[in-house]
Parts: structure tokens; C-alpha cells; sequence
């Protein structure tokens, strides 16, 4: 009973079942928004965009397919079958078992056969073969007095065992990559600093079983530079930092990502940051942060905006950043990219009147009725994408064993010979047959020439 039952789990047909169920799962997971997968807004606007679907969606639990028990238990079943598979197939490799049972197939039914006549004794011929036989890389055994096995390129069992475990290896990345990812993204302004924290992301996508909640070290994002040449792009300037103090120095640009301790960085997105001073009449502090202006780009034109409102005071505020401000006609205009000249416009709004419009220049504080507003500096903002896959590594190194395997299995093609050597009045006979997993037509000519070696061979005897 339990030889059955091991036979039907490292069996082809379990593994195939398993295989096209999980890809079923998967596409279905893929059709259908996963809440491990996507931000709670982007999945609210999700519901808010297919109210039917989505319902339906979420009554039969298929929101939450990559996380039930049905597709996990049936990963770890196929991981186990895969397992259990590769671990019979290095047994028999080591024992030599998968060769034997080849061999004594050979022996019924061969695809090529050969007789030579030699007066000589049997171990004398069998003496004679084997030395021709190893000078072509065979491994020779004797059965017994009158037989002899040869077999060359046994690696390529190996490699067939390697591209095996290959799939197992692939398998659990995906697995590990599904559950134990890390993806988001957080804006920074130069001088602050990010550890990873919930509250620190713009967007996050954590899976389930990602247990870490914040960074094992910090994120501190130091300056950006603006580079001309050979063309106008950014580069930001950053370090991270151990709890230890240990500091590194790095730089982060386009198509240029920064990898430390299994997290990667890239840079998404830039803009200006003004500080700005929000207070009451009574002196109250309402505001006093670095505001991450949205960078909006219309063709060539470049507009720095954003709208938010007040705390504390039932007011909205908007907010237009000229970074290179000059007045043309009256109207504010920009000139450039660089803060050589910096002025916000101000609007502040009670629903849709318009409270407030003036603007204030940098180091100047103007009076917006309820409140008054400080322009102290302005600096650059950077948007950053974080993302750690565990599942990664063990992807790529499938990717890498599947073709050593693969390389193995298509250079190193097991051919087998065997020999039996029968008594006769005069000397003996010799029956040569040889086997090959592939490629029947080359061995033949293989063949050919092993039995012309080894009739020379036999004559010079």
C-alpha cells in the first residue's frame, strides 16, 4: 500500500494533473485583481469600475485565490511530487540502478549486433575488448566469466536529473516570489530619510507571508543633480545606513537601479518641494512641511501643482510652483527648470469661492485671511520604487540549472555495449550488440566503427 502510494506521488501523471490545475488557478488569479497583489485604492477603484464582477468575485473568494489554502496546498503537493521524483532519479543514478535495468533490455532487444570469431580463449577475448573499449571513454564491467557491459556518457543521466530539478527549483521561486514580495514605491525630499515603515509609502504591495515590516537598515536620500550632458536626465545622490552606523555612498539614475541586501531601488519621478508655514491668527502652526508638488508635463511645458487642504481650517489650498518665475503682462510665467527665481502661486478656496489668489515669493510670508503663509525654501523631491523578491534568486538559478542540465543531457548521450562471448571447437564467438537513447541512426555508425576497433583488435590478438 504505501509503495503505491509512493509510486503515485513521484508519478508523471500526479505531477501533470497538478501542473494544469495550478495553471488554471493562475490565470484565473491573473484575470481576477488579487488583494495581496494590489493597493487597497487600486482595488476599491477596481470594485467601484466592474460592481457585478467584483461581487461575485469576492463571494467565491477569488480575490484572495493566491492566498487559499486550495492553491497553496496543491504548490506544496507538486513541489513534493517534483521532489520526491528527483530524489528517486539521484538514487538510481548513484546506484547504478537506471543503467542495469537498461542494459538488461539490451539484451532482449538490441538495435545493433555484431558477431566475431577469434581463436582465443574467453577471457582472453573479453581481456582484449575492454582495453579497446575503455581507450573510447567506456566504462566496462564484467557480468560474469563471458559477458562484458560498456557504457559512456553517464553525465547524461545527470543532466536529465538536473533539468528535472530544475523545474523544482523554478517552482519554488515562483511559490516564494507569490508570497514573499515587496513592492512599493515613497517620495522623498532631499535630507529625509525612509525605513520602510507602512506609512512611509505612496503605494505598497506586500504578499502574505512577508513578514518584515520595515527595512533592516535606512534610506537616506541626500541630493539631486541635474545632468546635462550627453543629456538632460537626474541622478540621486543617496546612503544607507546599518543600525551599526556603517554608512555607503551611492548613486541612483535611469536604467541605473541600486541593489543592497536584497532590496532594489529605481528611481520613478522628480519634482520641487517647497517648505511651507501655515498659521493662524492666533499663532497657532497649522502646517509647517516640505509639500512634494506634482510634476505635470504637457509636451515641452512643465507645471509643478498641488492641491490640499488646510489642517485645522475648512479650507482648500492650490498651490502652483514657478520654479524660474517672471512676470509677463501681468500673468506669471517660468523660464527654466532651475529654482533661480522661485514663486508659488496661491489660491485659497471655501468650496468653489475663491478665498485667496496672490502668491509669495521665497523667504517672504503673505497674509491669506484666516491664516498666514511662509515660503521658507524649496528643494527637490524624488520618487523611489523599492522592491525585494525573494523568489528571484531561485528563479534565476533554475534558469542556470536547467541548462547545464540541458547542455549535459544533449552533449553526454548514453550509448551502451554489450558483449557475450559463447565456446566453440575452435576458440569462441563473439556477440556484440549496442543500445543509445537517441540519435539511433548516428550510433549506427558508432557502432560500425567500435566493432571495426574491436575486430583489429581481436586479429592482432
Amino acid at each position: 500500500m504505501y509503495r503505491d502510494l509512493w509510486t503515485f506521488l513521484w508519478s508523471r501523471k500526479l505531477a501533470t494533473i497538478l501542473l494544469v490545475f495550478l495553471i488554471l488557478l493562475a490565470t484565473i488569479g491573473a484575470t481576477v485583481p488579487q488583494q495581496s497583489v494590489y493597493s487597497a485604492a487600486e482595488f476599491v477603484r477596481w470594485q467601484q469600475d466592474n460592481p457585478l464582477f467584483a461581487r461575485l468575485a469576492i463571494n467565491f473568494k477569488l480575490t484572495r485565490l493566491l492566498e487559499s489554502s486550495l492553491f497553496i496546498g496543491c504548490s506544496l503537493m507538486l513541489c513534493l511530487s517534483l521532489l520526491l521524483c528527483s530524489a528517486r532519479r539521484a538514487i538510481l543514478l548513484v546506484k547504478g540502478r537506471e543503467e542495469k535495468i537498461t542494459l538488461d533490455e539490451l539484451v532482449i532487444a538490441p538495435q545493433n549486433r555484431a558477431d566475431i570469431e577469434a581463436p582465443l580463449r574467453a577471457d582472453q577475448v573479453l581481456e582484449i575488448i575492454s582495453f579497446q573499449l575503455r581507450k573510447k571513454r567506456f566504462s566496462c564491467s564484467f557480468s560474469d566469466s563471458q559477458s562484458l557491459q560498456a557504457v559512456r556518457g553517464r553525465w547524461g543521466a545527470l543532466g536529465s536529473l538536473l533539468f528535472h530539478f530544475s523545474f523544482l527549483v523554478l517552482l519554488v521561486g515562483a511559490i516564494t516570489s507569490t508570497w514573499a514580495r515587496l513592492e512599493g514605491t515613497f517620495i522623498l525630499t532631499e535630507g529625509q530619510s525612509f525605513r520602510g515603515l507602512p506609512g512611509e509609502y505612496a503605494l505598497s504591495r506586500r504578499a502574505p507571508l512577508l513578514v518584515q515590516d520595515s527595512l533592516p537598515f535606512q534610506f537616506n536620500f541626500e541630493q539631486l543633480r541635474r545632468v546635462d550632458e550627453p543629456e538632460i536626465n537626474y541622478h540621486n545622490r543617496v546612503s544607507l545606513q546599518e543600525e551599526s552606523g556603517e554608512r555607503l555612498d551611492a548613486l541612483i539614475r535611469p536604467f541605473h537601479a541600486l541593489t543592497y541586501r536584497g532590496y532594489t531601488f529605481y528611481q520613478s519621478d522628480h519634482g520641487f518641494s517647497p517648505a511651507l508655514v501655515f498659521t493662524n491668527k492666533q499663532g497657532r502652526v497649522l502646517l509647517n512641511a516640505f509639500v512634494a508638488m506634482q510634476t505635470k508635463r504637457q509636451g515641452d511645458d512643465v507645471h509643478y501643482e498641488d492641491y490640499f487642504k488646510v489642517p485645522g481650517v475648512q479650507m482648500h489650498t492650490q498651490l502652483n510652483l514657478f520654479p524660474d518665475a517672471d512676470f509677463e503682462n501681468g500673468v506669471l510665467v517660468n523660464r527654466s527648470e532651475y529654482p533661480d527665481n522661485p514663486i508659488i502661486a496661491v489660491k485659497v478656496m471655501v468650496g468653489d469661492n475663491i478665498f485667496y489668489d496672490g502668491s509669495v515669493r521665497l523667504d517672504e510670508t503673505i497674509d491669506a485671511g484666516n491664516f498666514t503663509i511662509e515660503f521658507k525654501e524649496v528643494r527637490y523631491w524624488s520618487g523611489f520604487r523599492v522592491v525585494k523578491d525573494n523568489g528571484l534568486p531561485l528563479i534565476y538559478s533554475s534558469f542556470v540549472i536547467g541548462i547545464l542540465g540541458y547542455f549535459l543531457r544533449l552533449f553526454f548521450i548514453r550509448e551502451m555495449i554489450n558483449v557475450k562471448v559463447g565456446s566453440r571447437a575452435e576458440g569462441c564467438l563473439v556477440t556484440i550488440s549496442g543500445s543509445t537513447e537517441m540519435n539511433e541512426a548516428l550510433f549506427s555508425e558508432k557502432f560500425a566503427d567500435i566493432v571495426s576497433t574491436l575486430r583489429q583488435g581481436v586479429a592482432k590478438a
